[in-house]
């Protein structure tokens, strides 16, 4: 290094090593002790000139572009660097930075264009892999509220048939999906029309059916149902029909978490939305004695209502003609 005919960078990381050693922030570190001392502060301007001197890889600027929805600084840096990054990986970085990053109207919009242009790049969302990533996705969008993005991503081909809609409908639940809010309710159309399963379900949790009824979510479980939602389903494999598990769902009032004013109340709400659920699935097709045999010991709902001596659920089956006997008479011929 020649100090007294210095280059211009060499200037500038002198300059910089010169200024550090003046600034509070240059003791600063990860571990509060790196830049202490005259040693540390040499070595920390020294880097801190490195990165003001070292630009950005031709990577790091598409990614950027793509990240921050800068389509014309996109395009642009495409022509002199075409292969330098996969083009699912612009497209990944481009949705995530639009799900979870707080955007403005216009900056979405921005982000949307350039997913769009990333896809006409020839992405195929199609391919099994590339699909299932691509959907899964786009499904987050619920999170944030906005399913433009899936909508784009599945009118360029892609497949909702690996997208597990109990997931989905859970998400529901915890927003507090209303009739009058009908983002859950396009999305979940949306899905299915793109060969979403209505029946998937993994990791032990509830069909969605069976969930959306047991949310009182109606409008989205008829739509479920219109695209081969099985009624009978159970909450999982072993059980037979999910009218056992409304059947048994409202237990006894629980009084360890909440006063018992709370608790009465709620379980009393519990008791009366019953009927309604129960003859919701019986009137699409469920079977009114809960499919009884032998993986559930011939219990039949109305044995379940009658055993927590649930009098409203009792007379609800009788109305929808259950059969009080068929457990007595399934055990008998068992």
């Amino acid at each position: 290094m020649n100090l007294r005919n210095p280059s211009k960078a060499t200037a500038a990381l002198l300059a910089t090593i010169f200024l550090s050693a003046f600034s509070p922030g240059s003791h600063a570190s990860n571990d509060g002790k790196l830049c202490e001392g005259p040693a540390g502060i040499v070595f920390c301007g020294s880097l801190m000139a490195i990165q003001a001197l070292t630009p950005k890889t031709a990577a790091e600027r598409l990614n950027d572009a793509a990240r921050n929805g800068e389509l014309e600084n996109l395009k642009n840096l495409l022509k002199f660097f075409p292969d330098t990054v996969q083009p699912l990986h612009l497209l990944s970085t481009a949705m995530y930075s639009y799900i979870y990053r707080e955007n403005s109207q216009a900056k979405d919009a921005d982000k949307l264009k350039t997913i769009q242009f990333l896809l006409n790049r020839g992405v195929d969302v199609t391919d099994g892999g590339t699909n299932k990533f691509v959907v899964s996705l786009a499904s987050g969008v619920l999170n944030t509220r906005r399913l433009e993005m899936t909508e784009l991503v599945l009118a360029y081909g892609a497949s909702a048939k690996d997208v597990e809609l109990s997931v989905l409908v859970l998400t529901a639940g915890r927003h507090g999906y209303a009739e009058s809010d009908d983002l859950y309710y396009r999305m979940l159309k949306l899905l299915l029309e793109h060969d979403a399963d209505p029946n998937r379900t993994e990791r032990g949790r509830k069909p969605a059916l069976l969930t959306l009824v047991t949310l009182n979510q109606f409008p989205m479980a008829e739509l479920l149902l219109q695209h081969g939602a099985d009624p009978d389903a159970g909450k999982n494999p072993t059980e037979p029909s999910g009218l056992l598990f409304l059947a048994a769902s409202c237990g006894k009032p629980d009084y360890k978490w909440t006063s018992k004013e709370v608790a009465d109340r709620n379980w009393n709400k519990c008791l009366s939305d019953l009927p309604a659920k129960v003859s919701f699935l019986v009137g699409h097709g469920a079977d009114v004695n809960g499919k009884a045999g032998m993986p559930s010991q011939c219990a039949t709902p109305y044995d379940i209502a009658k055993k927590e001596d649930n009098a409203l659920l009792l007379k609800t089956l009788l109305e929808l003609k259950a059969d009080p006997r068929f457990g007595e008479k399934c055990l008998a011929s068992g």
